[in-house]
């Protein structure tokens, strides 16, 4: 058995790309009418969940015929699997480090105590292309399910994409 992997070769923009994860019941419901198997991994999050349709392939069926001692004797695709296709977006994953890793080293050192995260988001003035954004604290992709418990009963709510999630007054600074 073999099953499809989404991987992430940087540890920024997890807000941003979000993750996946096997469906819910109410998931099960809207995939099934997709043609979804019920036991899929789909985006729950970020450009996962919002390309999900574009990023998911299809499935192949391979027969393999053994023997009766169980040893494969031949093997032959009925179907071939097809790869999803591929998602370009705009941010510049240099600009992102650095906004991100300077989120990381400043807030902690603020004064003010009152102050628990941070966003920014930088655009390109000329097409209006997301360059960055950035949500303080972060989390990482990689180690989503192992730091579930500690990242969702972090106060500071890093699981939250203050850059595009966030209630703030317009032109506010905080």
């Amino acid at each position: 058995d073999t099953k499809s992997v989404r991987q992430y070769r940087t540890p920024y923009a997890a807000h941003l790309l979000g993750r996946v994860g096997l469906m819910d019941e109410t998931e099960q419901a809207y995939y099934r009418t997709l043609g979804y198997d019920g036991d899929e991994s789909v985006g729950k999050e970020g450009v996962e969940l919002a390309f999900e349709s574009y990023l998911r392939g299809t499935s192949g069926e391979r027969i393999v015929e053994r023997n009766t001692s169980g040893k494969v004797v031949s093997e032959a695709w009925q179907s071939e699997p097809q790869p999803g296709d591929n998602v370009v977006l705009t941010i510049d994953i240099d600009l992102q480090k650095k906004v991100e890793d300077t989120l990381a080293e400043s807030l902690p050192n603020l004064e003010s105590k009152e102050v628990e995260g941070a966003a920014c988001v930088v655009l390109d003035v000329d097409s209006g292309d997301v360059l960055a954004s950035a949500s303080y604290p972060t989390y990482s992709l990689a180690n989503f399910s192992q730091d579930w418990a500690e990242n969702s009963s972090n106060p500071l709510n890093p699981l939250v994409n203050r850059a595009l999630n966030g209630l703030y007054p317009p032109g506010s600074t905080g």
